[in-house]
């Protein structure tokens, strides 16, 4: 069995956030208790995403409803938000594909500024997909089916920053996860 081989870079934290979870490092065993802990973790994830996913769908619909651009803008940062949560807990919970396309999604929603009709087909078609990740469970998927995932969900969000002149500030949506 191969293993790859991943590595890691280390940011500093802000000195803001230092004063919140403290300085120094972690005891290595530590480190590898925690690890074990979520290596072994049999939480079943998908009636959380669920969860989760149907709040992002009342949330895609209620862009559509909404015309004061204070709610909208509420709107936006909520299913960030979710977006967010459903990313961490996946990779946490063993989805690493879920965690893939929320990266991607996320990357999206950080880059836009109006939630059009074309976001907002771009982020319904992202809960269609998820939707039917989980309920295929579908953990990982490395083949072709993962890839054209991804693939898709950056075309579309590719084809909308052209077509509205949007450069993100961050290249990283660029780079294949």
């Amino acid at each position: 069995m191969s293993q790859r081989r991943i590595e890691a870079r280390i940011y500093k934290a802000p000195p803001h956030l230092q004063a919140k979870v403290g300085r120094g490092r972690l005891d290595p065993k530590t480190i590898l208790r925690c690890q074990e802990i979520i290596d072994k973790n049999t939480f079943d994830f998908v009636p959380l995403a669920s969860g989760q996913l149907e709040e992002f769908r009342a949330m895609i619909d209620a862009a559509r409803a909404a015309r004061d651009p204070d709610e909208i803008e509420t709107i936006k940062s909520r299913m960030t938000q979710i977006v967010m949560q459903l990313k961490g807990h996946a990779g946490l919970f063993h989805y690493p594909l879920v965690s893939r396309l929320g990266a991607i999604m996320l990357f999206f929603l950080d880059n836009v500024d109006n939630l059009d009709d074309d976001v907002l087909d771009i982020a319904r078609a992202h809960y269609r997909t998820l939707a039917m990740i989980l309920e295929l469970r579908i953990k990982d998927s490395d083949d072709r089916l993962g890839r054209d995932f991804e693939r898709e969900l950056k075309s579309a969000c590719g084809r909308y920053f052209a077509r509205m002149k949007i450069k993100p500030e961050d290249d990283a949506f660029y780079v294949e996860f």
